[in-house]
């Protein structure tokens, strides 16, 4: 029964996410200004492009630390004694 309360709530969710989403571009973006839709363009693409990217340096990082304890070496690269 959890299980389907679980997967109701997360429809739900999804679908006000797309709900306010298709808002967002069919009404309020048509009424930006020309200025204000560019910035708002690029932002976006940053976002989209950004942030994977950005994970992929997180879970890199983490890996990296990972991989030097489990060799005997500190973070910044100097053997343990």
């Amino acid at each position: 029964m959890r299980v389907v309360l679980t997967a109701l709530a997360s429809a739900v969710v999804v679908a006000l996410y797309v709900a306010i989403i298709y808002a967002f571009f069919a009404y309020l973006w048509p009424a930006f200004p020309p200025w204000l839709a560019m910035i708002a363009f690029v932002a976006l693409a940053v976002f989209a492009i950004g942030s994977p990217i950005f994970w992929l340096f997180r879970i890199a990082e983490r890996v990296r630390r990972e991989r030097e304890a489990a060799q005997g070496k500190s973070v910044d690269g100097n053997e343990r004694e």
